[in-house]
Formats: structure tokens, sequence, C-alpha cells
């Protein structure tokens, strides 16, 4: 028998109470069900609800099953990453990254792009980010790439990541008013215009409700990926700030599934969110209905099914890339020899072209002569006279001069 909605229940039982009220006791007292003390605001229909309900997720097979099958292909992805060549899996990393910085924001309708993604890489990584867009977001999501993860155990906590992570993108006008949060109302509105969600009104019932979500997710008695979209969805229910909200809340669960999982499972959230955005509404809309009595049994659901196709998506994309670069290092090995400078270039910068959906790839000259100096490999003049002969002989495509750039021929890589 199906597993249904308690609001889809009260259909089935022609909306008798008793025994609505039957099967929600029954589930939320079933031995195992996950009490999180959280009460969020509810939707009646159209209206806001006063009804209060305590979030609960029951421990169906799925999950478990949904979170073990997450787990062993994190192990996988990590593994595939681990044994990429240093280039490749910079290249992948970086290339994950802008796309889930782009997708985070245009699932709020800002607009950026990858040369704005590569000019605040840039910036982060020469520690000159001053006015340029962007940069602290970089900077924040390269944080959790070297491990310097986020730790939040107050509500002054969550400001700060804010802060750091929105710096200069969003306008005055739509900055927190209060100590930390907002401190007047705001509605959430559909495409339409039409209100969807009205979340609580004032920093003294923000602060009351983001304070039991702060001990919410430092609780260890709790399996991780249940409390994890358990918190998202309560933390994006409450809305603390006027803007910015989704962006925060997606960094915060991306951070955390990079920290238990791997770090492109976790950077590759908000791809998938973006990619399957009703599923992701309509979870948080079945959640936030006071028809189904603050069950987030079927957000959490939804939630590990979106993080599983992200997942495969991740595998099949490093399986594809692997392969390629099997062949192209065949063809470059029966050019030259594996030990020669033209074999070294023309490896590097394969790598580069496929493990980078970014045809404007921000890998110059002097990074290839970087990384063969700091390998004691070959020297300046040798690779300088190798990129000049590869260029004639048509292996290599000269794309910039200030700074030098080259490409690898896309009739290497097909070959």
């Amino acid at each position: 028998m199906a597993y249904l909605e308690l609001k889809k229940i009260g259909y089935q039982l022609h909306q008798d109470p008793q025994a609505i009220s039957e099967e929600y006791n029954k589930r939320f007292n079933s031995i195992g069900t996950i009490k999180t003390n959280l009460f969020p605001s509810f939707m009646n229909r159209d209206d806001p609800s006063s009804k209060q309900y305590e979030l609960f997720v029951v421990p169906l097979p799925e999950i478990y099953i949904s979170t073990e099958r997450i787990t062993n292909n994190s192990k996988l992805i990590q593994k595939i990453a681990d044994d990429l060549p240093h280039l490749a899996g910079m290249q992948f990393f970086y290339d994950t990254l802008s796309k889930e910085i782009i997708s985070t924001n245009e699932i709020e309708g800002v607009r950026s792009t990858r040369k704005e993604l590569e000019k605040a890489i840039n910036a982060v990584e020469k520690k000159n980010t001053k006015n340029v867009r962007l940069a602290s977001t970089v900077k924040m999501y390269m944080a959790t790439f070297e491990d310097r993860n986020i730790q939040i155990k107050n509500l002054a906590d969550i400001r700060l990541i804010y802060d750091k992570l929105l710096n200069n993108e969003i306008k005055p006008d739509d900055m927190p008013d209060g100590l930390y949060f907002r401190k007047d109302s705001v509605k959430i509105v559909n495409a339409s215009g039409q209100a969807i969600h009205y979340p609580p009104v004032g920093e003294e019932q923000i602060n009351n409700r983001l304070e039991q979500w702060v001990s919410f997710i430092n609780n260890k008695q709790i399996p991780f990926l249940v409390k994890a979209l358990t918190a998202h969805f309560f933390f994006e229910n409450t809305h603390p700030f006027y803007d910015g909200n989704g962006r925060t809340g997606r960094y915060i669960l991306s951070t955390y599934l990079s920290r238990k999982l791997d770090k492109f499972t976790g950077m590759s959230f908000s791809q998938i969110v973006n990619a399957q955005k009703s599923k992701y509404y309509e979870a948080f809309k079945i959640t936030g209905d006071n028809s189904n009595y603050g069950e987030a049994t079927f957000f959490v659901l939804t939630i590990l099914q979106l993080i599983e196709d992200s997942q495969h998506t991740i595998i099949e994309s490093l399986n594809n890339k692997q392969e390629k670069l099997a062949r192209a290092n065949k063809a470059i090995s029966a050019l030259y020899k594996h030990d020669t400078v033209e074999n070294f270039v023309l490896s590097l910068l394969s790598q580069v072209a496929l493990f980078s959906d970014d045809t404007e790839t921000n890998v110059k000259d002097m990074d290839i002569i970087a990384i063969a100096k700091k390998n004691n490999l070959f020297n300046t003049n040798a690779i300088k006279k190798a990129f000049i002969e590869l260029t004639e002989k048509k292996y290599l495509i000269q794309t910039s001069s200030k700074p030098l750039k080259h490409h690898i021929s896309p009739a290497i890589l097909d070959d």
C-alpha cells in the first residue's frame, strides 16, 4: 500500500476529523519517528494558517535505502575524483563551482555569467577582490573545497554567513534592518503574483525559530541527511531576510553535504534544483500545507531523489571525461613520446579542455610554465618553444595574446 500524504488520506477518509487525527497520531507517535521541535508556518489553501504542528519525519525504508545509495555514490565520486590528474580535478572543480553559483543565482532570478565567475575566481586566487562582483560568494564556496567548514552555533553565525556570502549582492533597501534579521513582514509570491507563503513577522519570532533551528542542526542523534534536509525546509520557511534567503539556505546545505558526503555532490545541489525547480517547490508546498500536519517525510524523500539524480549526472560526466582523456593521451603519445615537452603541454591542455565546459578557459600559458617549474620538468624556454611549434603544426590554437592562452586542437581530442 502506498504511503500517502495526510491531506490525501483525508480525502480517502471523507474528511472525518477523528479518523484523520488517528492517522496523524499514529505517524507522529510511531517508534522511530524523528521529531524536530521546529514549528514552521503553514498555509491553508491561499491563506496563512494559525495552526501549529511540530515538523516530523517518519523513518520509511525508502529514506534509509536512498541515504545508503547516496553514500555509496559519494564514495564512488570521491574515488573517481582522487584518480584524476591534478589539473583535470581542478578544472572539474572550477567548472562545478561556476555552474553552482550561476544556478543558485538563477533560481532567484539573479543573472550571472561564466565570464563574471572566471573574473571572481581569479580575484579570489590573487587575493584582490575589491569591487569584483561575486568574489565574496566564490570565496565562501572555495573555503568549503579547502575544508574550511562553517560552524553555526548561534544567530550571529547565520548573519555572518549571510554577510560574507552576499557581500555587495543585496540592494541597500533589502538589507536586514534588525540586529541579525528582518524586522518587518514579507510574503512569498509565485510567478503570477499569488501569495504562497507567509513567513513569521518580526525579528523576535525569527530569533525564537532560528534558535531552535541552531539547536536542531547541532543534534548529533538525528540521521545526517534527514537532519540537513528538514533543516533546509525550516530555514527557507522562516525566511529571515528580505532578500537572499534561498542563496543562503542552499549554501548552508551545500557546504554540509560537501563535508558529510563529497564536495562535488555538495556543490551540485543548486544545479539539480535549477533543473527540477517544479519538484523542489512542490515539496515545499506539500510540507507547508496545514492539511499535512507538519509531516516533512515527503520533503526529505523528494530532495534525496534530487541529490541522487545529481550524483548520477556527476558520475556519468566524470566517467565520460575520463574515457575521452584516455583516448586523447593515446593520440598524444602517438605524436610525441611520454617524456617530451610537447607531450607534457598537450597532455595538460587536454585535461583543461575535457574537464571544463567553459570554452574560454582561465588557464594561461604561464600556468603551464608554472606547473613545469614546480615539478622540475622543463624550463621556460622549452615550454615557450613547444607552444610555438605545436601551434605551427595546428595541434594548438592561440586564443589570446594578452595574456597568452592556447587551446588544444579538437582534432586531437576527437581522434
